[in-house]
């Protein structure tokens, strides 16, 4: 298993920035997992700050159809009984793994 991050904006450059991380086999099936959870939109509650509630209401918006594979930007092999991915490598073919968190070991795919 390994989790996959995704990054949908970048609040770097522009207004929003959004990301999420998908634990799944293949980057398809972490693509079908994000989209089937994806709401069209959430609700965001404004900050404490906002004592005088001069803002009325925030909401975001997701098209969940239009993430792809392309939006994965980082891919970590990840431990299959604790999901933790501070793992150690060892030499096998294909490789080996230990879990740096339950100590689990297991021979990558």
């Amino acid at each position: 298993m390994k989790r996959y991050h995704f990054s949908l904006g970048d609040s770097n450059d522009g207004p929003v920035g959004f990301c999420a991380a998908v634990f799944a086999d293949t980057k398809k099936q972490a693509v079908e997992k994000l989209r089937a959870i994806l709401p069209d939109e959430q609700a965001v509650e404004p900050l404490d700050s906002d004592e005088d509630g001069e803002v009325e209401y925030i909401n975001t918006y997701f098209n969940p159809d239009a993430v792809t594979e392309a939006d994965v930007d980082k891919e970590y092999e990840v431990c299959p009984t604790c999901h933790e991915d501070r793992l150690r490598t060892f030499d096998t073919d294909p490789p080996g793994y230990e879990c740096g968190n339950c100590k689990h070991t297991w021979v990558g795919g």
